[in-house]
């Protein structure tokens, strides 16, 4: 029985799917790494190495594909301008979706947790890399440290700061399909989709779609013209500035370049491509090592260090999910693989058509096989929606183009086989993100409510250390009063503080400034547990904050598998798990490994040499074990208890 090529390729499609569930489950992850994927035996360096083969058997595929059979030039649609102030109603509902002083009312909520510590840490004089973890690039921190530091520290500084990045995204997403799709109704569909390709509801800059915009623009404008001097070079500014903002997108983006210009070496334009090509990472690389070293000065040694373990610790395997199949996940390589297959069949038809004007679409094709496939080795690792769809957006944006119509030369059917890839991976995309995207709903509504109706009390605010912003909420925690009440007294105020696990996040709640390097309760090594320890070390009259449940757990008490912060269960994360998103029910695993690791590592040594002092709400408070200290500050700790002042809030 004789298999065509497109056999092959469903044969080989039906392979990935075991191929990525058993394969990597063979090779055992370093001993060292603690996550989900690790304790199950699942190896995600390895499953990268799977979804790569798989991607060079389609490739080779495509090598061996006849033409559709449809030749000659495609009739260029006329252009159909968008009604007037489209523009200006679609940047209108980015604006009231994202207002500030809405979601302020009810802040912090997901990932803008980690920017409101960072840069509470950069307004007390602290430098990211060197005196605090920071995962990402600089350029993603220092701007919105500065327009912090301009109109003040605060939910709605940050919101208002991400309110603009949003606005950016949306109206370079409009640009950018206004210049490449000339039919409106196909721009507008085309826009929706992206625009929720482009949107995670985590609310923080590091997810969102911001942090991918300088390699996607990059890329599309590196795909009109790789061998004109002023576009590369304007490609390539552009991706050094993704590599000082996202280094790993950055990344990602530089080596879909060099696919291209690697392919382009096949042509007659072979030695324009080598050239190019050469100058287009030296380029990028110079940018982003200026752009880094202009905003870091003599922190910018820290940030390549830190750049490196960082780099080595994820690529073992740390913070890692299970990858597990979804409708996105299939429907994602489905896309890729076929998007490979037809960038296949494009060179084989001439790497030389690649380095004409016309074939731009083709090229931007090439280059979104490039990003996805690179972009997979960090979107693997964590295997959840908002880093695994993340690379695909170029190819998402690609099978809308006219040139597209005869699927890059696969035929009319192949094309819609791409369209239909594409809705059907940002459709369980929004699906996954129905749970976080109540959560910011329900923040916006409540928020809205209390500002229109005055309904929200305020606390008296004592002078901390730092700004507190418990007291931006419609209704601050009492407990969390307290607690900076409790800080802020004399013989306390500036005193430094360890955030134990989970209550890393609250230094900035209640006025005091995190001092170790940790940012949040991720402790990527045993190493950086020990750096906790050191602090305390160096710290000796340190206070300790942590939550109730786990000074029990050290102690012996409660359920030791108990974890400190559960994950309510819902119909929309039920939901979400099956079609879109593994990690919901690997969360709570994940939360027992880490805490885990905090107890093991920083909690024994708590339990040998400190004691409660005070209790607020769920909180506690540990000092190091002498009888002065503990009575004297047990003795305040009495007197500012939750509960014995409820005048402390006041309409």
């Amino acid at each position: 029985m004789k298999i065509g090529p497109r056999g092959l390729f469903v044969a080989t499609a039906a392979l990935l799917i075991p191929a990525m569930t058993w394969i990597p489950t063979w090779i055992e992850p370093p001993a060292d790494v603690v996550s989900v994927a690790a304790a199950h035996g699942y190896s995600n360096a390895a499953a990268f190495i799977v979804a790569l083969a798989w991607v060079a058997g389609v490739a080779v595929i495509g090598l061996l594909l006849e033409s559709s059979g449809e030749s000659g030039p495609l009739e260029a649609p006329a252009y159909e301008h968008d009604p007037r102030h489209s523009a200006t109603l679609v940047l209108l509902v980015v604006t009231v979706i994202y207002f500030p002083w809405f979601l302020a009312k009810m802040g912090p909520y997901i990932e803008d947790g980690v920017f409101l510590t960072a840069t509470h840490r950069m307004l007390a004089g602290m430098e990211p890399y060197r005196d605090f973890e920071f995962l990402y690039g600089p350029l993603m921190l220092y701007p919105a440290h500065w327009f912090m530091s301009v109109f003040g520290y605060s939910m709605a500084s940050l919101y208002a700061y991400m309110a603009l990045g949003e606005l950016l995204l949306m109206g370079v997403l409009l640009a950018v399909l206004r210049s490449l799709i000339p039919r409106r109704g196909r721009r507008w569909v085309a826009f929706l989709v992206m625009a929720l390709a482009l949107s995670t509801a985590l609310f923080g800059p590091n997810q969102s779609g911001l942090r991918r915009l300088p390699a996607l623009v990059a890329l599309v404008v590196l795909a009109s013209g790789p061998l004109s001097t002023r576009i590369a070079a304007l490609a390539a500014a552009l991706t050094g500035v993704q590599l000082a903002y996202s280094h790993d997108v950055g990344i990602a983006a530089l080596g879909a370049a060099g696919l291209l210009y690697g392919v382009l070496l096949l042509g007659r334009h072979r030695k324009a491509a080598l050239a190019f090509g050469a100058s287009f990472a030296l380029i990028a690389i110079a940018v982003w090592i200026g752009i880094a070293a202009a905003l870091l000065r003599d922190v910018f040694p820290s940030y390549v260090a830190e750049l490196r373990y960082l780099s080595a610790r994820f690529a073992a395997g740390e913070a890692a999910f299970e990858f597990r199949w979804t409708v996105n996940s299939l429907a994602l390589f489905g896309l890729l693989g076929l998007s490979t297959m037809a960038a296949a069949h494009t060179i084989r038809r001439g790497p030389t058509e690649l380095g004409e004007d016309a074939a731009a679409e083709a090229r931007l094709l090439l280059l979104g096989v490039g990003f996805a496939v690179l972009g997979l080795r960090s979107g693997l690792n964590r295997a959840d929606l908002w880093h695994l769809l993340p690379p695909f957006q170029l190819l998402l944006l690609a099978w809308w183009l006219p040139g597209a119509a005869r699927g890059f030369g696969l035929g009319r059917r192949a094309r819609a086989w791409g369209l239909g890839l594409t809705v059907a991976a940002v459709v369980t995309y929004g699906v996954g993100l129905l749970p976080s995207v109540s959560w910011l709903a329900q923040g916006w509504v409540a928020g809205a409510r209390a500002t229109l109706t005055r309904d929200f009390l305020l606390a008296s605010r004592p002078e901390t250390a730092a700004p507190a912003i418990e007291f931006e909420r419609i209704r601050p925690d009492s407990a969390n009063v307290s607690l900076a009440r409790f800080f802020a007294e004399p013989e306390r105020l500036g005193a430094p503080v360890l955030f134990y696990s989970t209550a890393w996040a609250l230094g900035k709640q209640i006025g005091v400034v995190k001092a170790d390097f940790l940012n949040d309760d991720f402790l990527y090594s045993d190493e950086r547990g020990q750096l906790a320890l050191r602090f305390l070390e160096e710290n000796p009259a340190a206070y300790v904050i942590m939550r109730g449940v786990a000074w029990d757990r050290l102690n012996g008490r409660g359920d030791p598998r108990a974890v400190e912060r559960t994950d309510q269960p819902s119909i929309t994360k039920e939901i979400a798990q099956r079609v879109s998103s593994p990690h919901f029910d690997q969360m709570v695993e994940e939360a027992r490994l880490r805490e885990g690791r905090w107890d093991r590592i920083v909690g024994r040594a708590l339990v040998e040499g400190h004691e409660v002092v005070a209790r607020f709400g769920e909180m506690v408070v540990l000092a190091a074990r002498t009888s002065d200290q503990a009575g004297s500050a047990h003795g305040s700790a009495e007197r500012r208890s939750p509960g014995d002042s409820p005048s402390d809030l006041r309409r």
